[in-house]
């Protein structure tokens, strides 16, 4: 630690020369993180925040000096990245397999609103777990595609949503403005509660009630069923011939 002390310039190792640098270095950690969260605030460049942070968490490890400074810088930190996703989303699906028995559309719309804070940072990845938001179900409908079936009793159930992770790219340009400006963005969703809205199948089985045969072909009906032919899980009457 001495050695590498001395290549960065830093004097004599004895206390009272760490204790001035370290609160000099305290002190100009926490101007520059203020003048940091400050471009933050007003310009709402939220990508310069986090790497002036790494910056002086580096440079203490270096010089071995104590970390409070590190605890401000925190704090600047978590004032400037904090975000609300708002998310909307609709799935549609439709039963196609010919040989099911309930063949359906299903069409489900939910929205949440996620709030995102600083957490730490791991893996070159910001970490930004909150409390789990309510996942809303908006609207849930399904509809048979069978006329043997029939849907009732469908119910919205939501579910619960999380944020992870978030990371982001910056623009490439020369001047220092440019890096900073967010290109693109991404994160890591989780339904910490799926969502589960449900229905009831009901199989409708048709049936027609027999005729009473004439007298003059009532021996023959008599040794004569109407067979029952099953198409796609529901009972159709087949029409008798008399023998």
């Amino acid at each position: 630690m001495q050695r590498r002390r001395q290549l960065l310039g830093f004097p004599e190792d004895d206390a009272a020369t760490v204790g001035k640098y370290a609160a000099l270095f305290a002190t100009s950690a926490q101007v520059c993180m203020k003048e940091e969260f400050d471009i933050c605030r007003d310009a709402h460049i939220v990508a310069r925040t986090m790497p002036a942070h790494l910056r002086i968490e580096r440079q203490l490890a270096l010089l071995g000096l104590p970390d409070q400074p590190l605890d401000e810088a925190d704090a600047y930190v978590d004032k400037c990245l904090r975000f609300e996703l708002q998310m909307a989303s609709t799935v549609d699906s439709r039963e196609t397999d010919p040989y099911s028995t309930n063949q359906h559309s299903m069409s489900e719309a939910v929205d949440s609103r996620v709030s995102i804070g600083y957490r730490g940072w791991v893996d070159n990845h910001l970490l930004v777990m909150e409390t789990p938001a309510p996942l809303v179900s908006r609207s849930y409908t399904v509809t048979s595609n069978d006329p043997c079936n029939s849907i009732s009793n469908a119910q919205r159930v939501g579910g619960q949503l999380s944020v992870f992770l978030l990371n982001w790219t910056t623009r490439d340009g020369p001047s220092s403005v440019e890096p900073a400006q967010v290109a693109a963005f991404w994160l890591t969703l989780a339904p910490t509660q799926p969502n589960t809205s449900h229905y009831t199948p009901t199989q409708r089985i048709h049936t027609r009630a027999a005729s009473r045969p004439s007298h003059s072909s009532r021996r023959s009906s008599r040794r004569t069923r109407a067979p029952i032919r099953t198409r796609r899980g529901c009972l159709l009457p087949k029409a008798a011939r008399p023998v």
